[in-house]
């Protein structure tokens, strides 16, 4: 069985911890990175354990020690993942989920958050091909670092949220802006806007009723 908390420190201490500085430097994290996080098998990390939520948390806090920016990007990535895993979508399924689990697709996410019944900030109308989304995600990582972004948003008029999937690039209906930070400014952090974006069913990860207060279990799985 791998020792995934001797991995991960393995890993920060031949890769993350000695490109560090430049990283900060910079504002690039280097391929090089994700490409180890990928090659050791760290993306497919919730699969690979009995216990996703803790494991996730332990080999998290090792990765940030090494490079804070590279471990935000891989964190989000399993939001994504672990909808993709419990998604009803059995041909978005098919598509993505072994990808995702290899890391050949990387993901980031805009959480369930985002789509609190009680405050939604992305909101999802359905049409007859599927839904437009509007609204604006204050915080989206990894914009340009990662191919994929799993959104959640809410459908005022049924009561649920809609989890979707959606290329990480700008296009109609979708901007991103960058967003500055004081730390881990290489992760490519965005505020995300929605203006008319159409999603087609083919899209949709799942459509569930909503949660009202507390975290999904794909957003704890990332949290500790």
């Amino acid at each position: 069985m791998t020792d995934w908390v001797q991995e991960a420190q393995d890993l920060t201490d031949d890769v993350l911890r000695p490109a560090a500085a430049e990283v900060d430097r910079s504002g690039k994290i280097p391929l090089s990175h994700f490409e180890a996080l990928r090659d050791r098998g760290f993306y497919g990390l919730a699969f690979a354990t009995t216990d996703p939520v803790n494991t996730l948390a332990d080999v998290g806090e090792i990765l940030i020690s090494g490079c804070l920016a590279t471990a935000f990007v891989w964190a989000q990535h399993h939001g994504t993942l672990l909808r993709m895993m419990m998604s009803r979508n059995n041909t978005l399924k098919a598509r993505y989920l072994a990808d995702l689990r290899s890391g050949a697709v990387t993901a980031g996410v805009s959480g369930s958050g985002y789509a609190n019944p009680d405050n939604p900030v992305i909101v999802a109308t359905e049409t007859d091909d599927g839904y437009t989304i509007t609204g604006q995600a204050p915080f989206v990582t990894g914009w340009g670092l990662v191919d994929t972004i799993g959104v959640t948003a809410f459908d005022t008029r049924a009561q649920k949220t809609v989890t979707f999937l959606m290329d990480a690039t700008d296009g109609r209906g979708v901007h991103a802006n960058r967003i500055c930070l004081s730390a881990a400014d290489a992760s490519n952090t965005v505020e995300l806007t929605f203006n008319g974006y159409e999603v087609p069913h083919a899209s949709v990860i799942h459509v569930r009723k909503a949660r009202r207060g507390g975290l999904s279990i794909a957003d704890r799985a990332i949290l500790r």
